[in-house]
């Protein structure tokens, strides 16, 4: 009924972990292996951050994701994320 109406519970929100970290492992149970992740940011330092934040494709897997980010002391580098498939 949700999907009919245009919802999804495919959807969340994470920040970036901080320095000395270039990875952050984000739980989420709607993920397979197949599945396409879409991130946008929430924040001025997420948007800043956006050209050095990716998520390969071997990083998705069931029950998980990992981003790959530069390092940096901020705290507040916040996305939330769609996931497709």
């Amino acid at each position: 009924r949700d999907l009919f109406q245009g919802r999804s519970n495919a959807t969340g929100v994470f920040t970036l972990a901080v320095a000395p970290a270039t990875t952050t492992v984000v739980t989420a149970i709607n993920c397979g292996e197949e599945s396409k992740i879409k991130i946008t940011p929430q924040t001025a330092n997420a948007a800043a951050a956006l050209a050095t934040t990716y998520i390969q494709a071997v990083d998705v897997i069931r029950g998980q994701f990992t981003v790959t980010h530069a390092s940096s002391a901020q705290t507040d580098r916040t996305f939330s994320y769609g996931i497709q498939g």
